[in-house]
């Protein structure tokens, strides 16, 4: 069972754009979801994104979905219980040990490690 523990807004100050966000408490832990508008290079950007952790604000999950006038795009990451990160069934060795996310486009996953 979810329950919304705090829902807000940013707004960019560096180029336009703006933000959802909502934190949600879970039974085996917390999710981060939000949707972002912003422009990027002149083109409009929307970006769907939500990171699921565990108790200890570990991130578990991450799911990014990027729209770009007709392009679409997506991504889908977890990590095990010895700290490989998985994209399907492949490794990304360069996130081993990682234990939280920073999405560049939205200052929401900030606040996971603190």
């Amino acid at each position: 069972m979810l329950r919304l523990e705090r829902a807000v807004v940013w707004q960019r100050l560096d180029r336009p754009g703006s933000e959802y966000c909502e934190l949600w408490e879970a039974e085996s832990g917390w999710e981060l979801r939000g949707t972002v508008v912003l422009v990027d290079r002149g083109a409009p950007l929307l970006v769907r994104y939500a990171v699921a952790c565990d108790a200890t604000w570990s991130t578990r999950t991450v799911q990014v979905e990027l729209t770009a006038g007709a392009l679409s795009h997506a991504l889908s990451l977890h990590v095990d219980e010895s700290g490989q990160w998985w994209r399907n069934s492949e490794e990304i060795t360069a996130l081993r040990g990682c234990v939280d996310v920073d999405l560049a486009f939205t200052p929401s996953t900030n606040t996971l490690p603190i």
